[in-house]
């Protein structure tokens, strides 16, 4: 039904949600300004009494451009976000990355003592956790289970789940073609071994007998192995080519895997619309439809994408959206002039080959 903006209705309507709004930015303002005053306050307490700052740490930079804090568009229906469905008690009870996961002791637990990582507000460590979260609560970290990892870059998850007794297969896309787009100069791409391991996760003698490296050209689906129980990737889909190549290597990838796998991914989602987004050969932020779409397509290749909740959080800090010069909070951010966030997605294999009935 198409919406008659000239009425008197959506005139009054808009005046309201417009309103609200208003008050809302009041809102978070005054509690930026206190959970300034709070930071300020602790840090200047503990700065005698530690070596390292207290968890959550802001720098007082994070918060000088009020301008950064940005409502999302929850009045977006065909955005479909579900605010308040998850339990933030939760780790990961949402697939959308948020303030609450960071927050949550088991995250911080991950964090420091399977990833050996600072804990912080940043999304790509929010991604790492979720992935070996989902592939342990799945009971795959053992040394009865194989990985194959895709676009790993210089990522821990490698060496961490090596260090589980995990076999691995550690993959990223063929030198050449990613020559000239700045992954090999920001130590975003693999070419080695060497790259993979951390000493203070895994002994090398024991990482170089478990894990192994390959280039491999996601795009080319006869090349993907099999005989592993679960695959893994963090940010890699959107720069596939699209938002359809991302959605057909999710799909055409878990084929792959053996009965009973899992497949854990993450990657870009767009927090500004449920319709325009980017779809670009470098990068794509996916929305609510295309995993609508990808749960219709696995269904019919014996696949099951776990059910997903789309709720950004409660916590003001989940209304953040960095800019550059990018600062501590870094969860929310501007993609081709789009809000977006990262997002998990799991998908499962039948135990049983439906072809073999």
């Amino acid at each position: 039904m198409k919406v008659n903006k000239n009425s008197f209705l959506f005139i009054f309507i808009k005046k309201i949600v417009n309103k609200i709004r208003r008050f809302l930015i009041i809102d978070l303002n005054q509690k930026f300004d206190s959970l300034q005053e709070q930071i300020n306050d602790l840090r200047k307490d503990s700065q005698e009494e530690q070596a390292h700052p207290p968890f959550p740490f802001f720098s007082n930079a994070s918060f000088d451009n009020k301008n950064k804090f940005s409502t999302i568009n929850l009045n977006d229906l065909d955005l479909g976000l579900q605010v308040g469905k998850a339990d933030s008690r939760k780790l990961f009870d949402s697939n959308l990355c948020r303030v609450e996961d960071v927050l949550n002791e088991e995250f911080i637990d991950i964090s420091m003592n399977k990833l050996k990582h600072p804990p912080c507000t940043n999304r790509k460590l929010w991604e790492w956790v979720y992935i070996y979260f989902m592939l342990s609560k799945h009971q795959k970290l053992n040394s009865f289970s194989s990985g194959l990892g895709f676009g790993v870059g210089s990522e821990r998850l490698a060496s961490a789940f090596t260090a589980a007794g995990v076999r691995i297969l550690a993959t990223d896309a063929p030198i050449a073609s990613v020559l000239g787009q700045g992954w090999e100069t920001k130590n975003q791409h693999a070419t080695s071994l060497q790259q993979l391991h951390y000493s203070e996760l895994v002994d090398h003698s024991i990482f170089s007998e478990k894990c192994k490296f390959e280039e491999l050209d996601m795009n080319d689906y006869a090349s993907i192995p099999t005989g592993y129980d679960f695959h893994w990737s963090s940010c890699v889909i959107e720069h596939l080519g699209g938002i359809s190549k991302g959605l057909d290597f999710l799909i055409n990838s878990a084929k792959k895997l053996n009965p009973g796998g899992i497949a854990v991914h993450t990657t870009e989602f767009n927090l500004s619309s449920g319709i325009e987004t980017a779809d670009n050969p470098g990068t794509c932020l996916f929305r609510k439809s295309d995993f609508n779409k990808l749960a219709q397509e696995a269904n019919q290749h014996g696949l099951q994408l776990e059910p997903m909740i789309y709720d950004p959080g409660a916590h003001f800090l989940d209304y953040f959206v960095d800019t550059p010069p990018y600062t501590d909070v870094h969860l929310r951010l501007i993609l081709e002039k789009y809000v977006s966030t990262s997002i998990g997605v799991v998908i499962r294999k039948e135990s049983t080959d439906p072809s073999l009935i």
